[in-house]
């Protein structure tokens, strides 16, 4: 038998997760298991939140170590994709030069407003294809420059997480373009670092790496005689959001919602959306792995449902994703909605009162018991879903024939029939780890020589995918339609 190991991390604000897949040419069969989960989770220092980037490393070559013992020392390559907009700052003799800041510490409140004063808002959007956010690295620097500039004076690389990293594995620093974009600092068009954004925030140009992707990295002499393994190719790889496209191969001209940290809703597009309506609304752009772009927003969706899960647990009722899609299913359906984008169902710790309360205010039937509640959540997510797929269709010009739901909500009945017969097109519920699949899909690809839409059919077959057919019958559209005129997202 001839067999290829590719090893892909996936770093995410809460679980990482290191998986082995398996090829084997012979049978054209793959098999995935999980290597090893860890915390990433934000530690508290004197009022400021950082995350431990030396044990997420040191984690990661605990989990080659396990991968290699696994593969008799034969690992193809190693691949690590993360979420979010964290950075390193190295200085020049390769030192970290302080700890990896988590975006949501406090030290961007009000900063914003400072970034206004050297750039407009409006040129923020039309050049870096989002609109200003307190979180993003951008602003993270603005408050360095702000409050410890030495810090910047003394920076050699900036280093997105991911490719931190990867720098930390092979010593060398480069930056992978779609981790790039969600700096906040890249010109979308150009694909390339904004020298007008940088220049403007009194940032030095030369500290931010060349642009690259595609690349394989060796894994440095002494990280492969610590974990006593012959070197190994290191990928750069995409943003875990930008490597979602990998679906398209397979199912062209799709929508798709990933649940998985919390929801995007994209659609892809061949040049960045840019237009006054795409700000007005929080589009925001990224670059994919193959050079094209995802126009996408962000909404409540899996956000609700973990804050009821928790609600739940924390009075002791035995709760989860499954049971709550299933306790959904025996309640009458199109009864009752809500708005999930209204700030009062936002980290609320009493959902299912939240529900009772918004129905009642607003002289609809009033949900009576869990069942009833949670349909009514789910079918107002799909609501929403549903809307923002239109005014992201329409904003872009793009056209879609299905919707491919990704994460935790593709084993969501309620939601995906419901999606399908309001827009009228399939929805296909893919596997929850299909971000994952899609990952190693793209970290394989160069080395196996094959196209990735041949890839994702081996790692997830047909009968993996559930499709949820429009049912024809039009009481979930007319309810949509009906709710849309009285709701704050109403339909433009």
């Amino acid at each position: 038998m001839s067999y290829k190991n590719f090893l892909s991390f996936s770093i995410t604000d809460s679980i990482c997760t290191g998986t082995l897949c398996r090829y084997d040419s012979d049978e054209n069969v793959m098999e995935i298991k999980d290597i090893c989960r860890f915390s990433n989770s934000e530690i508290y220092v004197n009022n400021h939140r950082y995350h431990d980037i030396l044990s997420v490393f040191s984690h990661i070559k605990k989990g080659i170590s396990k991968a290699l013992k696994e593969t008799d020392n034969n690992i193809e390559s190693i691949g690590i994709s993360a979420y979010g907009r964290e950075y390193g700052l190295i200085d020049k003799y390769g030192f970290l030069i302080q700890n990896v800041f988590s975006c949501k510490d406090s030290r961007t409140d009000n900063m914003t407003d400072k970034v206004l004063r050297f750039i407009k808002k409006d040129d923020v959007f039309t050049t870096t294809g989002a609109n200003l956010s307190k979180y993003s690295s951008m602003v993270q620097l603005m408050a360095e420059m702000d409050s410890r500039p030495y810090i910047l004076e003394n920076t050699d690389t900036f280093l997105m997480l991911p490719d931190l990293l990867n720098y930390m594995l092979t010593g060398r620093k480069t930056a992978e373009y779609t981790n790039a974009f969600s700096s906040q600092l890249m010109n979308c068009e150009k694909m390339d670092w904004s020298g007008k954004i940088i220049s403007m925030l009194r940032i030095r140009r030369n500290i931010f790496p060349e642009i690259s992707d595609n690349c394989f990295n060796d894994m440095l002499p002494e990280i492969c005689s610590e974990l006593k393994c012959e070197p190994v190719k290191i990928k750069i790889c995409g943003s875990e959001i930008s490597n979602i496209s990998a679906i398209l191969e397979k199912y062209p001209h799709s929508v798709i919602i990933n649940n998985s940290e919390n929801t995007k809703i994209c659609i892809f597009t061949d040049k960045p959306v840019l237009s006054k309506s795409a700000s007005d609304y929080e589009i925001e752009n990224t670059g994919t792995y193959n050079k094209k772009f995802i126009a996408f927003h962000n909404e409540n969706g899996i956000n609700i449902t973990d804050d009821t899960i928790k609600c739940f647990t924390q009075r002791d009722i035995p709760c989860s994703y499954s049971k709550l899609s299933n306790t959904a299913l025996n309640a009458e359906p199109l009864r009752c909605f809500i708005d999930t984008q209204l700030d009062i169902f936002e980290n609320n710790d009493n959902i299912p009162i939240a529900i009772q309360d918004y129905c009642k205010n607003s002289g609809q039937y009033v949900p009576q018991n869990v069942s009833e509640m949670v349909r009514c959540l789910y079918e107002s997510i799909a609501f929403r879903y549903a809307d923002t797929i239109e005014k992201l269709k329409r904003i872009s010009s793009q056209s879609y024939n299905s919707v491919c739901m990704t994460g935790k909500d593709s084993d969501n009945p309620v939601i995906c029939q419901t999606l399908a017969d309001i827009c009228g097109v399939s929805v296909y519920a893919f596997p929850e780890k299909t971000m994952l699949y899609c990952n190693l899909a793209i970290q394989m690809k160069q080395s196996l020589d094959m196209n990735i839409s041949d890839i994702i059919s081996i790692l997830i077959p047909e009968e993996k995918i559930t499709e949820y057919k429009p049912s024809g019958d039009n009481k979930a559209l007319n309810a949509y339609q009906s709710f849309s005129v009285t709701s704050s997202y109403t339909c433009v």
